[in-house]
């Protein structure tokens, strides 16, 4: 009963949203969306799963159902609340995934976790992500005019035109958006250590913020295999190749479970 309880209490934690609860689940999927993004981007990538693997999915505050909400303005403060709910998800292996601004917090929380002695993930997968220690190739956008940030999302095409062109929309969103994006162009890594995680990280080829030579500096923080896979797109290819990125996931907790299974 303990263990429903705590199950339930995850559940209906404002942080996590679960689209196919599975509390016999072998291993889980933690995955954490781009700036402005909310827990729908990955609301149908357990259709491509495992039944044996639960997708949860950090829903920020700021938008969806947590839209009354103010959004966060700091990494700290992001790592702060998943630390508070965290504990829930970390009883069998887990496999971080995060896109662009969600890479970024994931490792941020794996930092914490190896700063609290707790259970680091078992997979660590950033998507578009700037690495943390270089700050230097960080966007300056938070803070330029509505008109200018606009522009900069039109660029990025990862908005559509109709919520870009409506000023009510607009109006509503830019406050979270400008949120997510300070913390994305703010935050960086400055400690020396190295993680002894294995991780896999994802760019797209016609990404011109993030190419492949740039993501591969990822690899400096991590003293575990680091491996490297590019896909046809810009910065948002995650919405194109699904099927792809998810057949990637399975065979990475296919070989988790199987060096679990053999201890």
């Amino acid at each position: 009963m303990q263990g429903e309880k705590i199950y339930m209490d995850m559940l209906s934690a404002g942080i996590f949203t679960v689209f196919r609860p599975n509390p016999a689940a072998r291993i889980r999927l933690l995955c954490i969306p781009y700036a402005g993004g909310s827990a729908n981007l990955y609301q149908h990538w357990h259709e491509y799963l495992p039944e044996d693997m639960e997708v949860v999915v950090a829903q920020l505050p700021g938008r969806s159902y947590r839209l009354s909400e103010p959004p966060h303005e700091s990494m700290s403060a992001v790592v702060s609340e998943l630390m508070t709910y965290i504990h829930q998800v970390l009883d069998r292996p887990l496999i971080i995934f995060g896109h662009s601004l969600g890479g970024c917090i994931g490792f941020a929380l794996m930092v914490e976790l190896q700063r609290r002695g707790l259970p680091l993930p078992a997979f660590f997968i950033g998507s578009a992500s700037r690495p943390p220690h270089q700050l230097q190739l960080a966007r300056k956008t938070h803070h330029v005019s509505d008109e200018k940030f606009i522009d900069m999302l039109r660029e990025m095409k990862g908005t559509s035109e109709e919520i870009l062109n409506s000023n009510d929309i607009m109006a509503m969103l830019l406050p979270m958006l400008r949120a997510d994006f300070r913390i994305s162009e703010t935050y960086q890594y400055t400690d020396t250590l190295k993680y002894a995680v294995p991780a896999m990280f994802f760019s797209g080829d016609g990404d011109r913020y993030l190419p492949a030579e740039r993501i591969a500096l990822w690899q400096e923080l991590f003293s575990s295999r680091v491996t490297f896979a590019s896909f046809p797109g810009g910065h948002f290819f995650i919405h194109d190749h699904i099927n792809d990125i998810t057949q990637i996931i399975k065979g990475i907790a296919a070989d988790i479970l199987n060096k679990t299974d053999g201890k």
